[in-house]
């Protein structure tokens, strides 16, 4: 979102790199993705939520590979216009 905003190469650079990473990572969990919860549990957990888990995920890789600009970054007070 941040090169979406700015066009700086450097968050173009990133994006793409925080991306091939989160791909690398698919594997066990809920749509192939666990989260780690060093609070409760300490442990790895299947995490379906929004905010740390599998549908975050899924959002973040949706914005990342589509035109379409997101709208529920909204309600989590970090949507940026486009340039």
């Amino acid at each position: 979102r941040l090169w979406q905003a700015t066009g700086e190469e450097a968050f173009r650079a990133a994006a793409i790199r925080w991306a091939e990473r989160t791909l690398a990572m698919r594997g066990e969990g809920v749509g192939g993705y666990r989260s780690y919860n060093p609070i409760l549990a300490a442990k790895w957990d299947d995490d379906p939520g929004l905010l740390t888990g599998a549908a975050g995920v899924a959002l973040a890789l949706l914005g990342a590979t589509t035109q379409v600009e997101p709208r529920w970054d909204i309600v989590l007070l970090c949507d940026v216009a486009p340039r």
